[in-house]
C-alpha cells in the first residue's frame, strides 16, 4: 500500500487500465519487477465516499436521493476491494472490462445457481446459506477458470473475487430495498450501511480464497473433477466460508 499516498500521473493511471492484453502482459521472469503497486482502488474508494455524501445531500432535498444512496452503499466497498485485487494481479493478463463482465454475469448466474441449489437444501436458516451460496459461486468461477485455463493463483483469486462481488452487490441491493419496503427509508439505509461495513470479509473474499486454491492445485493442468477433491482446495473451500 506504499503507493496509495504517492502522487500519480495520468500515465500511471493509464498503465493500470492497459492491463489485460498481449502487449502489457510481461514475461513471467519480469512480472514482479514491472508491477506497479496498487493505488487506484484508494482513489475509487475516496470518490465513492464523496459520492455517498452527495447522495445524502440530495436525499435531504428529494426522497429519490435515498434510492441512489442505498445503491451506492451497496456497490462502493465491494467494487473497491475488487479493484484492489485486480491491481494486485501481477501477471496483468486480465482486463478490467472482462472483470466487469464477470461481475455482472457471474453475479446473477451464481444467484440463479444458488436458487436452484436451495431447492435441494432442507436447511433454510440464514446460517446455512453457505451450503448453497459457496458451491454456486464456485461453479460459475470454475467454468471461467476452466475456459481460459488460467495457471496463476492470483488469477483464480481475482476471478473468485469478481464473481463474489457481483453476488454481493445484487444481494446488498435486494436486502436494502427489502428493508425499505418493510420499514421505510431509515430501515433501508440501516440495512445498506450494515452490509457495506461487512462487505470486506464477505462474498468476494471467500470466493477469492477457494478459487485461488483451485488454480493452485491444478496449476498448468486442465481443470478436471479430481482437482475439486485435492486436500489443499478442500481446506480453503470448507474452512473459510464457515
Amino acid at each position: 500500500f506504499s503507493d496509495v499516498t504517492k502522487k500519480h500521473t495520468s500515465r500511471d493511471t493509464a498503465r493500470v487500465f492497459m492491463a489485460g492484453n498481449e502487449f502489457t502482459t510481461p514475461d513471467e521472469r519480469d512480472m514482479l519487477a514491472g508491477w506497479q503497486k496498487p493505488f487506484f482502488f484508494a482513489r475509487f474508494l475516496l470518490f465513492g465516499a464523496l459520492f455517498v455524501l452527495l447522495c445524502l445531500v440530495f436525499a435531504n432535498m428529494h426522497p429519490g436521493g435515498y434510492y441512489f444512496l442505498m445503491i451506492s452503499l451497496s456497490c462502493i466497498i465491494p467494487i473497491s476491494l475488487l479493484i484492489l485485487v485486480w491491481e494486485m494481479n501481477i501477471p496483468r493478463n486480465i482486463s478490467l472490462g472482462f472483470i466487469l463482465l464477470i461481475v455482472m454475469m457471474g453475479g446473477i448466474l451464481s444467484l440463479i445457481a444458488t436458487m436452484i441449489l436451495s431447492k435441494v437444501n432442507p436447511l433454510t436458516h440464514a446460517i446455512w446459506a453457505p451450503l448453497t451460496e459457496e458451491p454456486a459461486k464456485l461453479l460459475i468461477a470454475a467454468i471461467i477458470i476452466g475456459k481460459k485455463d488460467y495457471k496463476f493463483m492470483l488469477n483464480g483469486i481475482l476471478i473468485g473475487v469478481a464473481v463474489g462481488t457481483g453476488f454481493a452487490i445484487f444481494e446488498n441491493i435486494f436486502y436494502s430495498f427489502n428493508g425499505f419496503v418493510q420499514g421505510g427509508y431509515t430501515a433501508g439505509l440501516i440495512s445498506a450501511s450494515i452490509r457495506a461495513l461487512t462487505d470486506i470479509p464477505g462474498h468476494g473474499l471467500y470466493a477469492g480464497l477457494y478459487c485461488g486454491a483451485l488454480v493452485m492445485v491444478k496449476w498448468k493442468e486442465k481443470l478436471k473433477p479430481k482437482h475439486f477433491f485435492k486436500p489443499k482446495f478442500l481446506l480453503y473451500f470448507y474452512l473459510f466460508p464457515f
